[in-house]
């Protein structure tokens, strides 16, 4: 795992548009809590609290807690499907990949 930083709590409240006493009901503690940590006045989280957060907002809890990991929570056949278009990909040589990536930017900019 990479390298840990601060909790991004705050984060996730702010884009929801949460205030303290919000998030606080939604997992369960008391906004005097929510305020902790996101001051770092409290550093651990409980894991029943992590995962209601990582549920809550669909993102991973190791991202939650400050490290550099994929935010999202990817479905089990969307990781399917990343393991086997990376295993495509790592087959491809210079030629098809190039083509690959023609079609994939011209069907982003079609959308």
């Amino acid at each position: 795992m990479e390298k840990r930083g601060k909790p991004r709590i705050k984060t996730l409240r702010e884009e929801h548009n949460l205030t303290q006493t919000e998030l606080a009901e939604i997992v369960g503690v008391t906004k005097t809590t929510v305020s902790r940590w996101e001051t770092g006045n409290i550093e651990t989280l409980k894991l029943n609290i992590l995962e209601k957060l990582s549920q809550r907002f669909q993102v991973n809890p190791a991202w939650i807690l400050g490290y550099d990991v994929q935010r999202k929570i990817l479905s089990k056949e969307a990781e399917t499907t990343k393991a086997e278009l990376e295993r495509s990909i790592r087959l491809m040589d210079e030629e098809q990949l190039r083509k690959t990536l023609a079609f994939v930017s011209e069907y982003i900019i079609k959308k």
